[in-house]
């Protein structure tokens, strides 16, 4: 019994001389590799994966001819460590690139909350904090093979001297934003006008053409920008969703998960999705989901009529806003003009103002309120009848709520 392990084991290794053997007159064709990393997708975000709002025909046609996951692990679940893992291959605590930023320690409660303090960033003096040049990348060891590399798109592993071309890439460069998009190194020559990720497409094809009319292997690393924020479709992407979106099919929802606040007080309501169908989708009750913050806005506003005050304006911020579509239809419901800023994150700006205030670079809240700038006015467009109808459908959902 204990010859046959030896038998087996030496049988494979001749056979693996054998094969080693054969190999080595056949030269073994260098498959071609593109690499595409998209930001803050949800895997909730794909048709693929069960979304029947979302329309990612090509995707999904890669998730069916190809191999898919459902489960997996990653590195961090964060943007700068992950790709720092995905290119070196090392675990954050070896490369690390810890976090995206230490905001901690300008929030003096988070601070003052934390057991144990985070290990330092990887930095280099005049290119921040990234991946350190000693790493090897994914892209250098594939050069070693003859390849040709290139990366387009959101970086975030450092600038100057931590910059994609000092990374193993032979050519490309760091594209932030979608529209009026930011490079760095900072590149002359180029309509930054334009939608980024269609550039980095383009550049990203122009690439795979030469590699492939030199008769060259290429490696192309595409982190597109998409789908950060800010929230910024394609005008005719965002008119497609619309007609989509057309009505909310009389879905509602109210979301009383902890009761109902004001103007209703009442702590013992539960929340309600109600006009459900055999026929109700994800995408009605994402639409009534954002309809119901305009919903409760406007009975804010007619608590505040009964008390003799009636609003002429809304000034709104926060990410929710960016929504075109969200801004239009709250300045539907409550009937009056909503106003967007040009900063939308005002809780960190008042945060910064009041600082400034404290320490005598602001005289006054006067002086600050001259800050304020305009981004967007959106100004009421339903018809009166279909604001009646919408309100009354709420106030059903609300009775429903209410019912003990």
């Amino acid at each position: 019994m204990r010859k046959l392990p030896i038998l087996l084991l030496v049988l494979f290794a001749f056979q693996s001389c054998k094969a080693q053997k054969s190999t080595s007159k056949v030269e073994v064709k260098k498959p071609n590799v593109l690499f595409i990393l998209a930001d803050d997708l949800g895997i909730n975000a794909l048709n693929c994966y069960g979304n029947s709002l979302v329309e990612s025909p090509n995707i999904d046609k890669l998730f069916a001819e190809g191999m898919h996951f459902t489960n997996g692990y990653s590195n961090d679940p964060t943007c700068a460590p992950s790709r720092a893992s995905i290119l070196s291959g090392q675990y954050v605590p070896r490369h690390k690139v810890y976090r995206v930023a230490d905001r901690y320690k300008s929030d003096k409660k988070t601070l003052e909350a934390m057991q144990f303090l985070p290990p330092e960033i990887n930095k280099v003096r005049g290119s921040g904090a990234g991946l350190d040049l000693e790493k090897i990348t994914i892209a250098e060891a594939l050069k070693t093979n003859n390849y040709a590399t290139a990366a387009y798109g959101k970086w975030h592993l450092g600038k100057n001297e931590l910059q994609i071309k000092n990374q193993g890439f032979d050519e490309g460069f760091e594209i932030t934003d979608h529209y009026n998009f930011k490079t760095s190194p900072h590149q002359d020559n180029i309509d930054n006008s334009q939608y980024s990720a269609d550039f980095i497409t383009k550049k990203t094809i122009d690439f795979i053409e030469k590699s492939k009319a030199s008769n060259q292997p290429f490696f192309a690393y595409v982190p597109y920008y998409l789908v950060h924020k800010p929230l910024e479709p394609k005008p005719e992407y965002l008119a497609h969703f619309k007609q989509k979106l057309k009505n909310n099919k009389d879905v509602y929802l109210v979301p009383a998960f902890t009761g109902l606040g004001a103007p209703y007080w009442d702590s013992n309501s539960r929340g309600v999705l109600s006009g459900l169908t055999r026929d109700t989708g994800p995408k009605e009750i994402i639409r009534a989901t954002v309809e119901s913050v305009a919903y409760q806005t406007y009975d804010l506003f007619e608590a505040m009529k009964h008390d003799g005050l009636r609003p002429r304006l809304v000034k709104v911020d926060g990410g929710m806003v960016t929504n075109n579509w969200f801004s239009q239809f709250l300045s539907d419901v409550v009937n009056v003009g909503v106003l967007r800023p040009k900063v939308q994150e005002t809780t960190a700006l008042g945060a910064a103002f009041m600082a400034g205030l404290q320490i005598g670079v602001y005289k006054s809240l006067k002086d600050i309120s001259k800050n304020w700038a305009l981004d967007k006015k959106f100004s009421p467009k339903m018809r009166n009848n279909a604001r009646k109808k919408l309100l009354k459908d709420w106030s059903k959902a609300i009775e429903r709520t209410l019912i003990n």
